[in-house]
């Protein structure tokens, strides 16, 4: 799997419209959104819990990287969303990976 970026998250807790309690998966998908569009990706948490509230540096994979990578530039926020009004998080791009960078 091929990694477009590395971002820092910090995942709200459930009083702030985070998650309402600590999950753990492979990977977590949601909607990322930057400027006025959605874009589908995943975190690549590795099956590590995650706390709500808590702050994370992260792997980030979008499902159309043509498209996305383009507009990313490091220092950019993005938004975790849940469906499309309520924000679950946010995170900073902190870099953006070379096109042959990949995962298992």
């Amino acid at each position: 799997m091929r990694i477009d970026a590395i971002v820092k998250v910090h995942f709200y807790k459930p009083g702030n419209g985070g998650l309402p309690k600590t999950f753990s998966a492979r990977t977590f998908r949601c909607p990322f959104q930057f400027g006025d569009a959605l874009h589908e990706g995943g975190l690549l948490t590795n099956s590590m819990p995650i706390e709500p509230g808590q702050t994370y540096t992260l792997p980030l994979v979008f499902l159309q990287p043509d498209l996305v990578r383009p507009k990313l530039t490091v220092g950019m926020k993005i938004f975790l969303k849940n469906g499309f009004v309520k924000n679950l998080g946010e995170a900073e791009i902190l870099e953006i990976c070379p096109e042959n960078v990949t995962v298992n």
